[in-house]
């Protein structure tokens, strides 16, 4: 089991339970781990990570605390994710089949992203920031393909969403997502397009670090006024 550390040649033993968190967090939000998954004895992980199993244990509480697993005498641990409430599947069931039109999903995500950014301003951590942060920083990658593109974009809003800290929030901009996924064209995300995002991105990022919940929802509403009309005009 291998999680991306962006640590260059340095020697895995030099790693910390938050970069270690970190990467195992955008695993678990990018869907390489599954809810439900078994992670490994922590002998075993440690020994894959190459770090000692207090280090570990102190990146696994920090997971716990986020709600992102769930350890248990006689269970180990357990993927959590962000957890399906009840309410969350009767908010997500309402929005209908993915042949929805965009249009519609376009204006769920214009009333729901902007106060989500706002609230990741506003709640976010150290380590939720630095984790967008190398998120919109990959995203900037000028060898990204498209397709590669399309799926750090939809990383990048979700992880948004996470970092508010509302599990309905990220189910509601999942089932959202999901209906825009299916309703584009491969030849939609051309290279103009990207830089445009990309700029994009990096104020709603800026104002986040920033921690200015006002300015974060006026970056988001830009951004999606301006994928709107990319969209419409494809």
């Amino acid at each position: 089991m291998e999680f991306h550390t962006d640590r260059g040649n340095e020697s895995p033993q030099a790693l910390k339970p938050d970069e270690i968190a970190l990467s195992m967090e955008e695993a678990i939000i990018g869907g390489k781990l599954a809810p439900d998954t078994k992670l490994p004895p922590e002998t075993v992980l440690a020994r894959e990570l190459g770090v000692s199993r207090s280090t570990l244990r102190d990146a696994l509480r920090k997971l716990e605390v986020r709600g992102l697993i769930d350890r248990r005498r006689g269970r180990g641990t357990i993927v959590q994710g962000p957890a399906a409430h009840p309410h969350e599947v009767a908010l997500t069931d309402g929005l209908g089949g993915t042949d929805a039109p965009l249009w519609q999903a376009l204006e769920v995500r214009a009333c729901v992203e902007p106060p989500v950014a706002a609230l990741a301003a506003d709640r976010a951590s150290e380590v939720d920031l630095r984790h967008l942060a190398r998120l919109e920083q990959r995203m900037s990658d000028t060898g990204l393909s498209p397709s590669q593109f399309a799926i750090l974009d939809q990383l990048f809003h979700r992880t948004i969403a996470v970092y508010s800290h509302n599990p309905m929030l990220v189910s509601l901009l999942d089932r959202v997502t999901e209906i825009i996924t299916v309703s584009r064209q491969s030849p939609y995300l051309t290279a103009a397009r990207q830089q445009s995002s990309i700029k994009e991105h990096h104020a709603i990022l800026a104002a986040i670090l920033d921690h200015d919940p006002a300015r974060a929802s006026d970056a988001a509403s830009h951004h999606i006024d301006s994928l709107r009309s990319r969209l419409v005009s494809h």
